[in-house]
């Protein structure tokens, strides 16, 4: 069925998971709480953008200078880090439909290797996927902490895929999965398969629009969901 090597990574908020708002909450409390001046937060579009970016996007907004948000970047996430670990609980995390299923089914095909490309900082990540015991279909990823601009991220899987299996994998062997126009706009970005999946806040409609390759309502139908990947 896999002629060679191929590398599917998923997205997380959207696409494997949603997690009750929480990291509105996080950032809404935890920026106001680090730089003392009121912010957007609550208000902010945030699907699709990393970590950082929201961030920069927030605070520069607040009047802030990119050298003052840098300064204080690290007590960001860190506090944001430690509120999900003391505040989002198994019962604000819910598995969107098809996941368990897909996951099961990716990780029992020879020659094919699971990866996560997602705006969560990673620790952030690893409890948001723990609680709900998928964790451990993932080795690796890239992550809202490994860069700004979420272009950058395919890129960066590509090495952690490289690391953690030995393969050198290209952008032609890769596929994205995700929920939003920027899971699209980075798959393009490198050349890569993507498939979205309206179970995020953008409609069908609005992801159609991003061309991606293939757009499917939910994930539920696994096989369909294989043969675009092994298309």
């Amino acid at each position: 069925m896999v002629a060679g090597p191929r590398l599917v990574v998923f997205d997380i908020d959207g696409t494997l998971l949603n997690t009750d708002g929480i990291g509105r909450e996080a950032f809404a409390e935890i920026l106001e709480d680090v730089y003392g001046v009121p912010t957007s937060a609550r208000n902010h579009d945030m699907a699709g953008k990393t970590d950082r970016q929201i961030l920069y996007e927030v605070m520069l907004a607040s009047g802030l200078t990119e050298e003052a948000i840098a300064a204080s970047a690290d007590k960001v996430y860190e506090g944001i880090k430690t509120l999900f670990e003391t505040r989002l609980t198994r019962d604000r995390v819910t598995l969107l439909p098809g996941i368990p299923a897909i996951l099961r089914h990716l990780s029992g095909i020879d020659n094919v290797h699971l990866g996560l490309l997602t705006g969560n900082l990673e620790p952030v990540a690893w409890i948001k996927l723990r609680l709900v015991d998928i964790d451990h279909f993932f080795r690796f990823g890239a992550f809202g902490s490994d860069a700004r601009d979420r272009n950058h991220l395919p890129e960066i899987a590509l090495e952690r895929a490289l690391q953690h299996t030995g393969i050198p994998f290209t952008a032609s062997m890769l596929t994205i999965i995700g929920d939003t126009p920027n899971d699209i706009r980075c798959g393009k970005h490198v050349g890569c398969k993507t498939i979205a999946v309206a179970t995020g806040q953008y409609s069908f409609e609005e992801l159609q629009a991003c061309e991606p390759d293939f757009l499917f309502h939910t994930l539920e139908k696994t096989r369909q969901v294989i043969d675009a990947i092994f298309s």
